[in-house]
């Protein structure tokens, strides 16, 4: 079981994998080396999110707000925050206002106690940045900041 703070919904959402099938690949990502295909995706069993000003994606207005932040010419990424904004809209997260860092303490420990919590935070300089990926705490590859690309380190 896992537990996510942030708006993202992995479990109900496309994702850069190159898995195909259940999990698809996000248009204009590519994977290199070999994937370890799980046997499923993580149920995840509890979410919440974190802002300074938490937007509500049932607010048409606050959702066209929010996609005029998408750089002009980035279609493939307005597609996919509509997709997002969608499934959001179907079953809204929980958002809470306020400063991660005063927060977010207590906020993982409303989590259910048996369940792994994972922490995404996307407000980050991401262009200049390289993400490592692990699972059970091994390093099973390299990622760009937004998906676009992954490559798998060897077994």
């Amino acid at each position: 079981m896992t537990s996510t703070l942030g708006i993202g919904p992995v479990d109900r959402q496309c994702h850069a994998s190159g898995l195909g099938g259940d999990i698809c690949q996000a248009p204009g990502s590519r994977t290199n080396g070999k994937v370890p295909v799980p046997d499923r995706v993580p149920e995840v069993v509890w979410r919440a999110g974190v802002d300074l000003n938490p937007l509500d994606v049932r607010d048409a207005e606050a959702m066209r707000w929010l996609e005029c932040l998408v750089w002009p010419g980035q279609d493939e990424r307005v597609a996919r925050l509509r997709q997002a904004v969608r499934m959001a809209a179907e079953d809204p997260p929980r958002l809470v206002g306020g400063d991660l860092n005063e927060v977010l303490p207590g906020l993982v420990a409303q989590a259910p106690r048996d369940a792994t919590v994972v922490v995404f935070h996307s407000a980050v300089p991401a262009n200049r940045l390289t993400f490592l990926t692990a699972l059970d705490g091994e390093p099973v590859a390299m990622s760009g900041s937004h998906g676009e690309w992954m490559d798998w380190l060897p077994a």
